[in-house]
């Protein structure tokens, strides 16, 4: 019990092993689960070692709004904390690092249809590093991704394109002056 804060021990929740797998927001507002536990520990049985210890915990709507991670001796690894709009959309993570410090916020906005169409990250000062900016064609699916730095340079394109079921066939990656640097496609074949 020495190497698990004592508020973990607090919140520490007792849930059915279908529960510790991963589970989907529907599944979580299902079981109105607020709060999963795990725990990883190395050793025989009496001397076990606390190695690892996850905290993951979920608003009223089963997002995941906590995501925390410790070490050994309680030491923290990391840190998330998400917010969300009311269509479950998440909207901010901040990212702490393991002395608990901000390290990182990524903000995100989605248009009527619930897509997203810009992801940015600022640091600790709330400076903008990096925007990445969304595209999508008549029947919603993602078209064309626009990387900037933070100054609004462009760094990289991505192209996208689709069959006539939606399924991807083809993705090209560009950098900042339009050379392409990887392509990828792919073949389906559907049953008649």
């Amino acid at each position: 019990m020495n190497s698990i804060p004592k508020f973990a021990w607090i919140l520490l929740v007792v849930a059915l092993p279908l529960a510790m797998q991963a589970q989907g927001r529907r599944a979580m507002h299902d079981l109105r689960m607020k709060q999963i536990t795990r725990q990883s520990l190395d050793g025989a049985e009496g001397a076990q070692k606390l190695t690892r210890l996850e905290i993951n915990g979920y608003d009223r709507r089963g997002n995941m709004v906590t995501d925390i991670e410790y070490g050994e001796d309680s030491v923290l690894i990391r840190k998330e904390i998400r917010t969300y709009n009311a269509h479950n959309d998440e909207l901010e993570c901040k990212m702490f690092d393991p002395k608990d410090r901000l390290q990182k916020t990524t903000r995100k906005v989605y248009d009527n249809m619930h897509d997203l169409i810009e992801e940015s990250e600022y640091d600790a000062n709330d400076a903008l590093l990096k925007r990445t900016v969304f595209h999508y064609n008549a029947q919603g699916l993602k078209n064309e991704q626009l990387q900037y730095d933070g100054k609004g340079e462009l760094l990289r394109k991505m192209s996208f394109a689709y069959d006539r079921k939606g399924s991807l066939i083809s993705r090209d990656t560009y950098d900042g002056k339009g050379t392409l640097i990887a392509s990828r496609r792919s073949e389906y074949s559907y049953y008649k």
